[in-house]
């Protein structure tokens, strides 16, 4: 470790709660992996490649649409919820809202209402 931050520079510190934050933190995975739909989420292979021009095909485009939102509603059901998932669940404003399709009517349904601006990202 000493060797790692040396090269990149950076000071070593003593880390306060050292031991509660690992304690937190491995309370977390346990928790996480105790989960069957953690498990199986995590044990799917994924395949990184640039996103193709999928908008012409329909029966794509509805894949793409329905895997993204239910990713979106499995992170809503997480604690640690990034900015495309908190500007969604902030927009929408419904608790109810739980499945996959339900976030992708509810978010289409708002979308044809009023569209999407720069200053609906949530922080």
């Amino acid at each position: 470790m000493e060797e790692f931050l040396n090269k990149h520079q950076i000071e070593a510190r003593s880390v306060t709660g050292r031991d509660l934050k690992f304690e937190r933190f491995l309370a977390s995975r346990v928790k996480a992996l105790s989960a069957p739909e953690t498990i199986r989420r995590h044990a799917r292979s994924l395949t990184f490649a640039s996103m193709p021009d999928i908008w012409t095909d329909g029966s794509a485009v509805k894949e793409f649409e329905s895997s993204f939102f239910e990713d979106v509603a499995y992170r809503a059901a997480g604690t640690n919820q990034h900015r495309v998932v908190k500007s969604i669940l902030f927009r929408l404003d419904d608790e109810s809202l739980t499945t996959g399709e339900d976030l992708a009517e509810a978010f289409k349904a708002s979308i044809a209402e009023d569209h999407w601006a720069d200053s609906d990202w949530e922080e």
